[in-house]
């Protein structure tokens, strides 16, 4: 992909091109999404064509709306010669708010099996908006932190030294549970999201 960039300047060309190039290698119903665009920062413009990837989210900073930018083509290396057909340019204002992400973030599920969505994805975009880019991606983990099933059988605790935590998590402040940078009072509450916050950390990006 990075040597593509650099030698083709049309991104549907360069989609056609990578697709090919892993339809010779991507065997066993394999796959592989993306979402790519170009900013023209002269014309305020957002170029972009999708490859059966996660839609983005963009907030619009003149009315406060939220909106799905279309990812319509088929995922990479499933079928050769496929078309990718570029969206139309999107204007972007100062304090317009374009969100990436993947399907970690939407597909994440609390105890009675509703997913995160893109409804939620959307107002907390919208919630965030007028903070910087890491207040935005940090604000979206912790909505999908809060959101996301509690791995249950875990005794929660300053003295849970039985447990061996697959992510990061330490006791420095009393009466509080630190899990992936984030502070949350001490009880069943600090392993929320569990399930899937170490992968939307890696995921979520603006």
């Amino acid at each position: 992909l990075r040597v593509l960039v650099r030698a083709e300047p049309s991104i549907e060309r360069l989609l056609f091109r990578l697709n090919n190039l892993l339809r010779e290698d991507v065997h066993d119903g394999r796959f592989i999404t993306l979402f790519l665009g170009s900013v023209d920062r002269a014309k305020g413009l957002f170029r972009n064509v999708g490859a059966g990837h996660t839609p983005p989210v963009l907030y619009r900073v003149r009315d406060g709306s939220t909106h799905l930018v279309p990812s319509n083509g088929p995922p990479l290396g499933i079928v050769g010669e496929a078309q990718f057909a570029a969206g139309s340019d999107l204007p972007l204002a100062p304090g317009d708010v374009l969100l990436l992400t993947s399907d970690g973030i939407i597909e994440a599920t609390e105890p009675g099996g509703d997913q995160y969505g893109f409804p939620r994805l959307r107002e907390a975009v919208a919630r965030l908006a007028k903070g910087s880019a890491r207040d935005v991606v940090e604000g979206v983990m912790g909505d999908v932190t809060a959101f996301a099933a509690v791995l249950t059988g875990w005794r929660v605790g300053p003295r849970d030294t039985d447990v061996d935590t697959p992510f990061d998590a330490d006791w420095h402040e009393p009466g509080r549970k630190t899990v992936l940078g984030k502070s949350y009072p001490e009880g069943p509450d600090a392993l929320r999201m569990v399930l899937q916050a170490r992968r939307a950390k890696q995921e979520a990006a603006v």
